[in-house]
């Protein structure tokens, strides 16, 4: 971790989370259980890396370090899969397989577009909210196109379809102790 050197303890921030985050889980239906796995890796990966990679953006890192950009750039082109991923899901067209989600929807477990989606809410003022909300993996969504409708740069935004999708999902869903 080569990156520790230049920010001591970032890289050991984000690897903390994962050891000490404990969100909700959940019971959905089986066909909704590729989209809860969704969200599950955009909330556990793009909140960590609010820690450690956004070191990775800053300008005084050195160069060959600086792939925090290459992340946000990749996540900005990955969302509209995941909005159509969850319009596949809620029309019965396609069913995800976990490894699908991982692969083909998300990317580096989640991180992609994990980290531009809580980077869109962080400089949107809605940081806090999205610590506060972390064991709720459908907030992630929520919370990132309240950003997104504020935001100047006019970011991507779900489509109606999806949002309605996942609020369904979500009301519908049972948190399991």
């Amino acid at each position: 971790y080569k990156f520790n050197q230049v920010k001591p303890g970032a890289v050991g921030g984000h690897e903390l989370h994962h050891l000490l985050n404990q969100p909700k889980r959940y019971e959905v239906a089986e066909k909704d259980k590729s989209l809860l796995l969704m969200l599950q890796l955009l909330m556990n990966e793009g909140v960590p890396d609010l820690i450690d990679k956004k070191y990775a953006v800053a300008p005084n890192m050195p160069e060959d370090m600086q792939w925090g950009t290459y992340l946000l750039d990749l996540g900005k082109q990955n969302l509209p899969k995941v909005d159509g991923a969850i319009r596949e899901i809620a029309s019965g067209e396609k069913q995800y397989s976990s490894k699908e989600i991982k692969n083909q929807v998300t990317g580096m477990s989640g991180h992609v577009p994990g980290f531009y989606m809580a980077d869109v809410i962080e400089r949107n003022g809605l940081k806090k909210k999205l610590v506060s909300n972390m064991d709720n993996p459908f907030q992630i969504i929520h919370l990132y196109n309240k950003a997104a409708r504020k935001d100047k740069a006019k970011p991507f935004v779900f489509s109606d379809e999806a949002i309605a999708y996942l609020k369904k999902v979500e009301a519908e869903a049972k948190t399991i102790d």
